[in-house]
């Protein structure tokens, strides 16, 4: 016969294991996530720095054409200017289109009503 303290030890040692397999695996998750976000933030810098160089090209073209300096200016300064005003659009358009998909496609919330 089997002493009750023996059997809870061995439920024990196997809900320890369970647990310490659950957590490694998390962390491997965490860590290939970690892998796909660095090299998402490379791929970005990456695109940035081909925008700048494109940019300094638009510049000099920019500079060689017969506009009025105002006019200049202002195209320089919406070409500088681009990259960071389009994220702000894409993910207010994002948050928007999303919140349409779930409010067609998904029930709202039902909570618990007292009427």
């Amino acid at each position: 016969m089997n002493d009750p303290i023996e059997v809870e030890n061995d439920v024990f040692i196997r809900s320890e294991r369970e647990n310490k397999e659950k957590k490694d695996t998390l962390n491997k998750k965490n860590l290939l996530k970690g892998l796909d976000v660095y090299n998402l933030k490379i791929i970005y810098f990456r695109f940035f720095v081909v925008y700048c160089i494109l940019a300094l090209v638009s510049f000099y073209f920019l500079y060689l054409q017969s506009y009025t300096n105002n006019t200049k200016i202002m195209i320089a300064l919406t070409i500088l200017l681009f990259p960071f005003i389009i994220y702000i659009l894409e993910v207010y358009l994002y948050n928007l289109l999303y919140y349409l998909y779930v409010f067609i496609f998904t029930k709202p919330y039902e909570g618990d009503h007292d009427y």
